[in-house]
């Protein structure tokens, strides 16, 4: 996913510089060009914030589960002992 803003900050750096040695005519097309990046960067970098905060939120769960079981291992093993 990093890779994919990587290309899209590379996608804007060409077309900024482009923006400044355009004409006239062709510097609202580049304007265009470079607000629709933006917005598709930032939308996917609220993506992959949404997907970090998914994953610690999941880990989390895991481990509690998995300490959820081992304790309750633990009171059958105690218990049968």
């Amino acid at each position: 996913m990093e890779e994919a803003q990587e290309k899209i900050d590379r996608k804007l750096d060409k077309l900024r510089a482009d923006l400044n040695n355009a004409s006239e005519n062709a510097k609202a097309d580049i304007q265009k060009q470079i607000d629709k990046w933006e917005v598709q960067r930032n939308e996917l970098a609220e993506d992959l914030d949404r997907l970090g905060d998914n994953i610690r939120e999941g880990w989390q769960d895991f481990k509690n589960d998995v300490r959820r079981s081992l304790d309750k291992i633990d009171r059958e093993i105690e218990e049968n002992s």
